[in-house]
């Protein structure tokens, strides 16, 4: 072998040496970097919130995940689950009165349920909190914090707190169903309206289902709105019956004139000649009464004036103011008797007329 040949065979042995070794130095690198992310993963067992809770600090600066209550075991319940319950269950409070509805219930059952939640290691949690650098998010740790420091000595009790923190989230679906039945039951009673139809009833139970919704009474509300469809059903049952009613009714009316419209003229014909004869009789008897009246009463007037001239004139008395005024009355009594006393006899003599020609 020249000297040549081995030294090029030298080169190519250094240089696949410096290969393998770059190669193994990057596969420590790739191993090492896994590793970190792995174990930077892990959590440590504690007995503390800090060790459970506090020490992922995204619980502070993101929005809790909604717990799924449907799959959710109330056994073997962990302090970070707990307290994400309740930091759930504030939002679902805050969401509920952004949405209009009223939280008075379950502002009720979320005080109850922190009042068996309890902090633990509270230097250490303190210090954590106050590396949040949202300021609202911070400030709210904090009070949390405080109110459960504030009940130590109470009996934590984390399974409770899942069952209060479950009834607010199923409050919080139960409230945007019952809105939904509300435009539902609404929409319908509408429809009705729309028929003319009586809907006084159904908007009378409906305005007291909103009354006991805004109270937060949802079963009475439920109840209420489940009385709607059915008398929805029986107005539309009432009026269907009435139109047939109707319908029937006048399909059988217009089929008797059609049959018997002969008959039906003549009747009429006959009732008409019959009524006329009878008050013809009638206002002719009516007319005599009239005029007897008339006459006794202008007789009755012209005694009056007699006497009043005889106590005027013979027998002095009457004084002259009363005299005057009594004569004026008569007369004015006698002229419209006079007027109206040859209209009526005039009408009397033609209607007896009539009447002895029928």
């Amino acid at each position: 072998m020249t000297k040549r040949k081995k030294k090029t065979l030298d080169i190519e042995q250094e240089a696949e040496m410096y290969t393998i070794c770059f190669s193994i130095l990057a596969l420590c690198i790739v191993l090492l970097t896994f590793l970190s992310a792995n174990i930077a993963q892990i959590q440590i067992p504690s007995a503390s919130i800090t060790g459970n809770i506090i020490s992922d600090l995204r619980i502070f600066e993101d929005k809790p995940s909604a717990i799924d209550y449907d799959t959710l075991t109330l056994e073997n319940i962990s302090q970070e689950l707990a307290f994400n319950a309740i930091l759930q269950a504030e939002s679902d409070m805050q969401e509920m009165q952004e949405q209009g509805f009223s939280i008075t219930w379950v502002n009720d059952t979320l005080i109850e349920a922190k009042s068996y939640f309890k902090g633990e290691d509270y230097t250490s949690l303190l210090e954590q909190i106050e590396t949040i650098n949202n300021t609202e998010k911070r400030e709210k740790a904090r009070i949390l914090l405080a109110e459960a420091q504030e009940k130590i000595g109470i009996p934590v009790d984390y399974k409770t707190v899942l069952e209060k923190t479950q009834s607010i989230n199923e409050r919080k679906l139960r409230a945007y169903e019952l809105r939904d039945n509300f435009k539902v039951s609404e929409m319908r009673i509408k429809e009705i309206e729309e028929l003319r139809l009586n809907v006084s009833p159904l908007y009378s139970i409906f305005s007291e289902a909103e009354t006991e919704f805004k109270d937060e009474r949802y079963e009475e509300a439920e109840s209420l709105l489940a009385e709607i469809g059915p008398l929805i059903s029986k107005i539309k049952a009432e009026n269907t019956v009435l139109k047939a009613i109707y319908k029937a009714g006048t399909e059988t009316t217009f089929s008797f004139i059609k049959q018997y419209y002969k008959w039906l003229i003549a009747l009429i014909i006959i009732l008409s000649i019959i009524t006329f004869i009878f008050y013809n009789r009638f206002m002719v008897k009516l007319l005599k009464d009239k005029v007897k009246e008339t006459t006794i009463e202008k007789k009755v007037l012209e005694d009056l004036m007699v006497k009043a001239q005889s106590d005027y004139y013979s027998k002095g008395i009457l004084p002259k103011h009363t005299y005057d005024v009594k004569v004026d009355k008569y007369k004015e009594g006698l002229m419209q008797i006079k007027h109206k006393l040859p209209v009526i006899q005039a009408r009397l003599h033609k209607l007896s007329k009539l009447k002895r020609l029928i």
